[in-house]
């Protein structure tokens, strides 16, 4: 049965509001650089945008910070939450994201990432909290997409600048982990590992989702297993940090000081937790397009801060790293597409439902079909990797 929806009424000032702010705050998809890639279908964000979530829940949490009346705007999402810019007369605007049944199911802890990163400047200001609802202070900017980090037709010229400051922003979070007091904020925020393992375990519960990428029931699990002990076996604590868990370039607001420099905030952390940075480093300059080595090695640099002879041989050393993390982000993407068909839709119609499916069918097909590619030869390379990180620290120690 088709759910009911409400229908917000939405006053000329509030339409205005709109049109001054959407281009600042957004939470779309990027968008890949050829024209026939399956994230290209501009059907997609109306068939993932979630249903408009139960109005009492927006307006107790609304009305307890005194931010009402108020007149919600809905804001693109991304392919989980419902996010609404909110414009309250005599009040800065604020933006409220309401968490899923699916980000609850394949996440823990919700919003305790959010707090902590607004708590340490790293993140939008956070005004209020539970594990249902996330309220923050509206941030001026623009949201990163892949030309922009590759400095390819990007709005940051050659994006080496932008390298920079993200990259520096980027160790400061996965740094927090050391931090005292940190580890005990965030020890039950599952991170992107425990969602990989718990999707994969409830796609494997559904014959039927394998078999529309022509997959025997259990291949997924299996493989997901499979890259878990490799990298338990040879990433070491050095690799693990204060992951991001969904590290894509939209996941980044960034605007310009009042003396013109680069300053940027993370954004969406429900896969945030303690895991393998290599996996946040690599999903931030994947990309099918035209990639660029020396921003990525920009990137690394900053992220490191370090100098001396050392400097080159650390730089390469966690490039690679972060690159052995390719199969493992194109397999937690194919593995989503078939966890979201198996939770299903209940806010639209039948004839939609199937379009919808064919869309999530085809990129969970994409995806597998680029980890497969990924993967071949992997695991000897992650031992290669591992042998020539304990040669250069025996060396240099």
């Amino acid at each position: 049965m088709r759910q009911k929806t409400t229908i917000w009424r939405i006053s000329p000032l509030a339409f205005l509001v709109f049109l001054l702010f959407r281009p600042l705050y957004s939470f779309s998809v990027p968008s890949s650089t050829s024209n026939n890639h399956p994230s290209n279908n501009h059907r997609l964000h109306r068939t993932l945008l979630p249903s408009l979530p139960p109005p009492p829940l927006l307006s107790s949490t609304l009305s307890s910070l005194n931010l009402s009346p108020y007149t919600p705007t809905p804001l693109t999402s991304g392919f989980c939450n419902a996010v609404y810019l909110i414009h309250s007369p005599s009040k800065p605007p604020t933006v409220c994201k309401l968490f899923s049944p699916m980000a609850k199911k394949r996440g823990l802890n919700l919003g305790a990432v959010d707090k902590l990163s607004s708590d340490l400047k790293i993140g939008p200001n956070v005004l209020y909290v539970t594990n249902e609802i996330v309220v923050s202070e509206y941030v001026q900017g623009v949201t990163l997409e892949e030309k922009d980090v590759h400095g390819v037709n990007g709005r940051f010229g050659d994006g080496r600048e932008l390298c920079c400051e993200v990259g520096g922003l980027i160790s400061r979070f996965h740094n927090l982990k050391g931090r005292e007091g940190v580890r005990e904020r965030v020890k039950d925020s599952g991170g992107w590992k425990y969602s990989l393992e718990r999707m994969a375990s409830m796609v494997s519960e559904n014959p039927s989702l394998e078999s529309r990428v022509s997959l025997q029931p259990g291949t997924l699990r299996t493989e997901v297993s499979k890259i878990i002990q490799v990298l338990e076996r040879t990433m070491e604590e050095e690799n693990v940090v204060l992951c991001h868990g969904d590290l894509k370039p939209s996941n980044v607001m960034v605007s310009k000081t009042s003396d013109k420099k680069i300053s940027a905030k993370l954004i969406d952390f429900e896969l945030s937790g303690v895991g393998w940075r290599g996996f946040d480093l690599y999903k931030m300059f994947r990309t099918r397009g035209e990639g660029s080595v020396q921003n990525m090695k920009t990137f690394v640099e900053s992220y490191l801060d370090c100098e001396g002879e050392c400097k080159v041989e650390l730089t390469e050393l966690l490039v690679e790293e972060a690159t052995l993390f390719e199969p493992v982000t194109w397999l937690e993407a194919g593995v989503f597409f078939l966890y979201a068909i198996g939770e299903g839709r209940d806010d639209l119609t039948n004839e939609e439902i199937v379009e919808w499916e064919k869309e999530m069918e085809e990129l969970a097909k994409d995806r597998i079909g680029e980890y497969m590619r990924a993967v071949e030869g992997w695991e000897g390379r992650v031992e290669e990797w591992r042998k020539r990180v304990n040669e250069i620290k025996g060396r240099l120690n």
